[in-house]
């Protein structure tokens, strides 16, 4: 799967303990203003995500692509007001090279939603790599605990009731 990752969505992922798992399971891109939000403005803050983020781009594990930037597209990016990292994924995943997207933004949610946009927040990619028979069940939910005062409580229980709740082991 070719993932286009927006800024909260790689970052949540990072702190969670899931980006080497997901690296490693699927092709992730980003767009140089993601890398710029994740990177440039986080290391000069320095979060020690960002200096993981950055290995990770240097080793090519995650991919910079640069997204188009077409007409009709740029007039859909100023009619619905997205800006940043949100309207280079955008960009980007209207190339037509990508699977689907991953925020964890819900504006931005909404957007994709119109346009039938595939996307998965932070814990739906960790499902994801459940769901491929890459790690137990067990070490699943030990990651989706780490990303849980990162999201929504909403999608937090959501996601660990798809795994068949916090206490059952089946």
């Amino acid at each position: 799967m070719k993932l286009v990752i927006d800024s909260d969505s790689l970052i949540k992922l990072t702190k969670a303990g899931a980006k080497d798992i997901l690296l490693d399971n699927i092709e992730a891109y980003i767009p140089p203003k993601v890398r710029e939000e994740c990177v440039t403005v986080a290391k000069g803050e320095g979060f020690a995500d960002a200096f993981e983020i950055d290995e990770n781009l240097k080793k090519k594990r995650i991919k910079e692509s640069e997204p188009a930037r077409t007409q009709d597209v740029e007039e859909e990016v100023k009619h619905l007001g997205l800006g940043g990292g949100e309207a280079d994924v955008f960009r980007l995943y209207r190339t037509g090279e990508f699977d689907m997207v991953s925020t964890d933004d819900s504006m931005f949610i909404r957007i994709l939603d119109e346009f039938g946009i595939p996307y998965l927040t932070p814990s739906a990619v960790i499902l994801y790599i459940y769901w491929r028979g890459v790690l137990s069940l067990e070490k699943i939910r030990e990651i989706l605990k780490k990303l849980r005062d990162l999201v929504s409580e909403e999608e937090y229980h959501l996601t660990m009731d798809e795994l068949g709740g916090e206490e059952n082991e089946n």
